[in-house]
């Protein structure tokens, strides 16, 4: 996989990128446990956050949708090259309505 971490985006605020990495569901749960402790300790807001090749299925967004609904400048989230079904689709669209 490749390097991850909070580094500032393309648009200058801050980008999370997880892409490539083996996450799954146990990563997914990982990164929600990680994406509430940043909102607790550093309430700035994530711009983007990629999880492209991330090996995420629709399970894993069961466990993102509240951390990211918490995200309210999130502007990108890239999810592509997922094995993702029509039901996490509809899960992240549930998601995405409740944000904006």
């Amino acid at each position: 996989g490749g390097a991850s971490g909070v580094r500032a985006g393309a648009m200058g605020g801050p980008a999370l990128d997880f892409s490539g990495q083996d996450l799954n569901d146990a990563g997914a749960q990982r990164l929600a446990r990680k994406l509430d402790e940043m909102d607790m300790k550093h309430p700035q807001q994530l711009y983007s956050i990629s999880l492209v090749n991330s090996k995420l299925e629709s399970t894993s967004l069961y466990y993102l949708t509240t951390p990211l609904m918490r995200q309210s400048a999130l502007c990108k989230l890239d999810l592509s090259d997922n094995p993702l079904s029509d039901g996490g689709i509809t899960v992240l669209c549930t998601v995405l309505n409740k944000m904006h």
